[in-house]
């Protein structure tokens, strides 16, 4: 997925003009070009005056300037090139990458993100130890990559206790990087994927904290997930993507839910300041981190991050978190 960026002045006679009719979020085409096709939202600036943003989709894998409508200036290429990035070594993929990457140097044109950041999130290894140095080892659970032909010794020797999570090594670009597995016992590691991480399984009484970061905005959702586990045997494997698994699919007779008053709640500094920290060390602005608070002892760890999220619970913030963005930027002080 690749979109462009640009923006004009509310009532410019061009697309996205009053004149045309648009309503939030719907398409336009030009017959005098046949590039990607234009959609379009009003936000407002900091400013408090109307602007067109104007999002453009491209294909990365030609030149970009025939895609673009006459006389546009883009401000910046969002892109989601995970697969392209893990491949970068192969020549298709190295030709989108450079595609992106010339037209932003030749243009000043911000490319949102980097694909060299972004490919530090394409490595739950990687990511693990970035997460070590930038937040400290409290924050991060335990890890050991697992690799083919591993066994018990291997999760003595990384201090690892059961429940154990097991997920792919590669992070995202791969049809098999959101299947997972909760490890109950060392039966669980028979047959294990090989390229794997194993992390210590953070019993978190089923409440997640989803953390979405655009720029310096930093918004937080709640999210169930998977249950406190205690005992069991062997594995079960699921999508993290999809539903979660619950205490009766681990075999549970019962399970006591957190009562609502009991649930924890983090001030908004804990999320703010995690978010500033993975933003300097990963070099990357949209991104997701999953935050839990242990059942146990009460401490906040990050388990997971990710290069631009869904932002499912927010969509309607997107555009105008994306200009408060480029303002910050200095790419759009002033529309063209």
């Amino acid at each position: 997925m690749t979109e462009s960026v640009t923006e004009s002045s509310e009532g410019t006679p061009s697309e996205g003009s009053e004149e045309d009719d648009m309503s939030e979020g719907s398409a336009q085409t030009d017959e005098s070009w046949e590039g990607g096709q234009v959609w379009e939202t009003g936000v407002q600036g900091k400013d408090r005056k109307e602007r067109i943003l104007k999002f453009i989709n491209i294909d990365p894998s030609y030149p970009i300037p025939p895609q673009l409508p006459p006389n546009t200036h883009l401000h910046c290429l969002i892109h989601k090139l995970t697969e392209d990035i893990l491949t970068s070594s192969s020549p298709i993929s190295s030709s989108r990458l450079s595609n992106l990457e010339t037209y932003c140097s030749q243009n000043k044109t911000t490319l949102i993100d980097p694909p060299s950041s972004v490919a530090h999130l394409m490595n739950r290894d990687t990511i693990q130890k970035k997460l070590t140095k930038c937040l400290g080892r409290e924050k991060v659970p335990k890890w050991i990559v697992f690799e083919e032909g591993g066994g018990e010794e291997d999760v003595e020797e990384g201090g690892l206790e059961y429940p154990i999570i097991c997920k792919p090594l590669d992070a995202a670009g791969t049809p098999g990087s959101h299947r997972m597995s909760i490890i109950m016992s060392p039966s669980g590691l028979v047959s294990l994927p090989p390229r794997s991480i194993l992390q210590s399984y953070i019993n978190h009484s089923s409440l997640l904290f989803k953390t979405y970061v655009l720029g310096s905005n930093v918004r937080v959702f709640t999210r169930k997930s998977l249950p406190n586990i205690k005992g069991g045997e062997g594995r079960l494997e699921f999508d993290s993507q999809k539903e979660y698994p619950g205490w009766k699919d681990f075999g549970m007779d019962s399970y006591e839910e957190v009562k609502e008053e009991d649930k924890p709640i983090l001030e908004r500094g804990v999320y703010e300041e995690i978010a500033e920290r993975i933003r300097e060390e990963f070099g990357v602005s949209l991104f997701g981190f999953d935050v839990v608070v242990g059942s146990g002892d009460g401490e906040v760890r990050v388990v997971d991050v990710n290069y631009f999220p869904s932002y499912k619970e927010m969509l309607g913030e997107v555009p105008g978190l994306l200009r408060e963005f480029l303002e910050e930027k200095g790419e759009v002080a002033e529309p063209y």
